[in-house]
């Protein structure tokens, strides 16, 4: 992704490139960026979100102060990218990949590929009861099939509560309320306080002499 992809003022990000890692003609590795996309629907424009933005503005600073701080040595090959590194080279998509397992691993967490968390988003998008249709703008694919065949799973758990929802309103039964059956600090505190008086005062009544 280059900056001129992203309208800060608009607040929006345009997807529109991508970059692979292969061989040149020498059989060395080599990056190379394509502007041919996959699809019609893999190129798409998304609503910037605030934090995102605030990341990529202060990326956006550093990027300038790095490159006045390496002067001639700075990489102007991939100049206006944003995925650098602070000497300007553009960053492998197998660094990301090898850094991201780099940290499943030292958070103890569940082994997933990088890719996965495009699963994730679509998991937590339907859970908050965003629509189908609107899952799979966000995710570039290329039909509403595709989207729905991979998460139909997960929208049908959010239909059978749709339907206990439905079934509660015709029967005209209220969702049930959390009852606490603990007693608040003050009655316990005023109960044992109580339970302690009556065995004091049962003590002293067995104390006392028997009036003859």
């Amino acid at each position: 992704m280059k900056w001129d992809s992203i309208d800060f003022k608009k607040g929006t990000i345009t997807i529109e490139r991508k970059v692979v890692c292969d061989y040149d003609e020498n059989g060395q590795s080599k990056l190379f960026v394509e502007t041919r996309l996959q699809t019609h629907s893999t190129r798409r424009t998304l609503p910037l979100i605030p934090h995102i933005r605030e990341m990529l503005l202060e990326k956006k600073d550093m990027d300038k102060r790095y490159k006045k701080l390496c002067g001639k040595e700075y990489n102007t090959e991939f100049e206006g990218f944003v995925c650098c590194d602070p000497y300007g080279k553009l960053i492998s998509p197998n660094t990301v990949t090898h850094d991201f397992h780099q940290v499943i691993k030292k958070n103890g967490l569940k082994m997933l590929r990088f890719h996965d968390l495009r699963h994730s988003c679509a998991s937590l998008l339907l859970a908050n009861d965003i629509p189908m249709k609107a899952i799979q703008e966000w995710l570039g694919h290329a039909t509403f099939n595709i989207t729905a065949n991979l998460y139909s799973h997960l929208e049908y758990h959010a239909k059978v509560t749709s339907a206990e929802t439905i079934a509660r309103v015709l029967s005209g039964k209220k969702e049930d309320a959390p009852t606490d059956t603990k007693e608040t600090a003050p009655e316990e505190a005023s109960k044992k306080s109580n339970s302690r008086k009556k065995k004091k005062d049962t003590f002293a009544d067995k104390s006392q002499p028997a009036a003859v």
